[in-house]
């Protein structure tokens, strides 16, 4: 048996980490989850040190990978003979981070197989160096294996396992919970890791998949009973992309389940019927992309075939049935100009968005669009590493509004909500940066994502207190050692 340790600085729920405990017990093997600093320094070094992992297992977005490598060269002088693990978008589209110190193997793409297969490896004492998916470190060598195929049938994976977090996590539970019906996407935005993990998997296997919707069924009634589940969050980026599919699920989910549910949809798939079937079922609330106002930037950049019309149209039925929904937006996008950033505005505000929602760009390694940046000189290569824990911080993508386009960030949910003139608006971005915008933004952001995500004000401020520095906040990151800005 090996004992595999996820450490975690982020107090959320992963449904990645959970899907990964799953398979990882029932081939006998013993997991934790411990979120750094909870619920204390020397209890988070107690429970580590009797637990003694034999792998130590790191998820990693672009810019949380710092705080990764650094807490893995930290907890590598407590447990000299445990193997560190990086896995996640970031060191799938970027294994070249094996180079650091710190990191002993890289998992790219789905986890589930290679993990296993790494637990028994180390329970056997066998050699780990050509397990497919891993690139492994070993005598100053590097192992890149490719990764095997796609899990072609999901239903046959264990459900998730939230008791790695809520048994010990008792905040992190909720009457309002995350579930994933599937796994891929049809599209190909630029900006979104989907397309690059498409190229990987090339020959691999058919990329969207989707579990039964008995499966899905069994799943959501499971932890309904166990955890008193009240809301249901499907957070998959295409739940509404295959009707089919869709009406199946949604007959079953208002016979079996009848609770209200949260969900993901592209603009041009919500059609009079679809949206109408949501609401029959159960969608109290709604969120969609817009990612900017700009129609010819949405189209050209971003390849996000969706036009101004869809999106109208479908804010329209939205309204109709009463189903209120939050839009994703992006400012600072490469080659933006001001216009183009206060067109996103004035689209949320004429529509009418419930929960307006915008981040300022992140430039995700392996896509179509950071590349493009690089080749146009729009991000330098040696600050990728120093990209910041969140989107909502700043972006390292170079902008003459660079000042003005942070504003228009902070001051994104106000202006909307408030219908702030774009005369006044205009003015305030001018400003320097400055703490009064960063507070509204925190205002409006906690708002919106209490009301939107159906949280009561309980178990809000007790997750966004907990993630506020890391989320909000550089001064507690911690910087990797050695070549920090590899990346």
């Amino acid at each position: 048996m090996a004992r595999v340790a996820f450490i975690q600085s982020l107090f959320f729920e992963y449904p990645g980490t959970e899907s990964l405990a799953a398979v990882l017990k029932a081939d006998g093997h013993a997991v934790a989850v411990l979120i750094e600093n909870e619920p204390g320094e020397k209890a988070y070094r107690k429970r580590l040190n009797d637990f003694h992992p034999d792998i130590l297992a790191f998820s990693c977005t672009t810019g949380l990978h710092l705080w990764a490598i650094g807490a893995a060269a930290e907890l590598s002088q407590q447990f000299p003979s445990a193997l560190r693990v990086f896995g996640g978008p970031h060191p799938t589209f970027f294994p070249e981070m094996i180079e650091q110190d710190p990191v002993d193997i890289v998992c790219r793409g789905e986890g589930e197989g290679a993990l296993v297969d790494l637990a028994r490896a180390v329970t056997t004492g066998s050699d780990v160096a050509n397990i497919p998916n891993l690139w492994v470190k070993k005598a100053g060598n590097v192992h890149a294996n490719d990764v095997r195929p796609l899990i072609a049938d999901l239903d046959t994976l264990p459900f998730p396992d939230r008791s790695v977090y809520f048994d010990h996590f008792r905040h992190l539970r909720s009457s309002r919970l995350p579930f994933m019906t599937g796994r891929g996407c049809p599209y190909h935005c630029s900006y979104c890791s989907n397309h690059a993990l498409q190229k990987i998997y090339r020959g691999k296997g058919r990329y969207l998949r989707r579990r039964s919707p008995q499966n899905v069924i069994n799943e959501i009634d499971g932890v309904r009973r166990t955890y008193g589940l009240k809301t249901v969050y499907f957070q998959d980026d295409t739940f509404v992309v295959d009707r089919e599919w869709l009406d199946r699920f949604l007959m079953l989910y208002r016979n079996r389940i009848g609770l209200p549910y949260l969900c993901l949809a592209t603009a041009d798939k919500l059609t009079e019927e679809a949206v109408e079937a949501l609401r029959e079922s159960g969608c109290s609330r709604l969120f969609f992309g817009i990612e900017t106002g700009d129609e010819a930037l949405r189209d050209s950049v971003l390849g996000k075939e969706i036009s101004n019309d869809h999106i109208r149209n479908a804010a329209a039925l939205l309204k109709k049935n009463r189903i209120p929904f939050r839009t994703y937006n992006m400012v600072g996008l490469p080659g933006e100009t001001l216009e183009q950033a206060l067109a996103t505005v004035a689209l949320n505000k004429a529509i009418g968005t419930d929960y307006p929602w915008c981040s300022l760009y992140f430039p995700l390694p392996g896509t179509e669009l950071t590349d493009s940046a690089l080749q146009r000189g729009l991000i330098n290569d040696s600050d990728r590493g120093k990209q910041p824990f969140s989107f909502f911080q700043t972006s390292i993508a170079a902008s003459r509004w660079r000042r003005e386009m942070i504003n228009i960030q902070r001051l994104f949910i106000v202006a909307v909500k408030l219908h702030l003139p774009m005369m006044v608006l205009r003015k305030c971005i001018r400003l320097p940066n400055n703490p009064l915008y960063t507070l509204l933004f925190l205002a409006g952001y906690a708002w919106c994502y209490m009301r939107s995500e159906r949280l009561n004000i309980f178990s809000a401020a007790s997750i966004g207190m907990r993630n506020f520095k890391r989320l909000f906040s550089s001064a507690h990151e911690r910087s990797a050692p050695g070549n920090a800005h590899t990346t």
